[in-house]
């Protein structure tokens, strides 16, 4: 009924992917960095008005690097992590992703996959991470009953050097025309930004005993 070993948290730490010179993936309606920039902002709204605070590592036009943004939200207390993406690929490509950093001495389903025996940061909370993608994912999919394509695994630069829960989420393809038409939309993201609300309101209730 509730996620035992997990600690509580009051802060979101909002991680809009790409930025500044780096634009992320481009699609057929803008740059991936706009729109990951925007949802964000609607997520740090909708949070503010569940009662929990929020920080961004970055809230405009910003050249942050991987390492930057880690060390940076290494720096708040009490937070959980969510950096916000939308994904590319070839036109037939659709749906949602969100990934969970890789388990010590598992395999990842992208980047390096090869099992790694190595124990890093993101590693102490694999049990949380797990968790906190699975609230994401499943809420998303649900309401939306858009494609699933699962809780992955992947040791990307900004989970493996996390020191508390984290994970990262793509909502959909800007390179293919549905998902891109949603994307472009503002009332699309604004749907999109509650139901991640309050599927990281859902995760925090878990880890409160009953």
């Amino acid at each position: 009924s509730y996620i035992g070993s997990g600690s509580t948290f009051d802060t979101v730490i909002l991680d809009p992917g790409h930025g500044g010179h780096d634009s992320g993936a481009r699609g057929i309606y803008g740059y991936e960095k706009d729109f990951a920039l925007k949802l964000a902002f609607a997520l740090k709204s909708d949070l503010e008005k569940r009662g929990l605070k929020v920080v961004m590592t970055r809230r405009g036009e910003t050249d942050i690097s991987l390492g930057g943004r880690v060390a940076y939200a290494n720096k708040i207390p009490n937070s959980v992590y969510v950096s916000l993406h939308f994904n590319s690929g070839q036109s037939s490509a659709t749906g949602i992703e969100t990934f969970a950093f890789t388990p010590q001495g598992a395999s990842s389903e992208y980047g390096a996959r090869a099992v790694d025996a190595s124990s890093f940061n993101g590693n102490q909370r694999d049990s949380e991470n797990i968790a906190l993608a699975t609230a994401i994912h499943a809420s998303v999919v649900h309401h939306f009953r858009l494609v699933d394509r699962g809780v992955k695994r992947a040791r990307w630069y900004v989970l493996k050097g996390r020191e508390r829960p984290g994970v990262l989420f793509e909502g959909g393809f800007v390179t293919n025309a549905n998902d891109a038409k949603f994307i472009a939309a503002d009332n699309f993201r604004t749907e999109l930004a509650t139901t991640l609300g309050q599927a990281i309101v859902n995760y925090r209730r878990a880890l409160q005993p009953r």
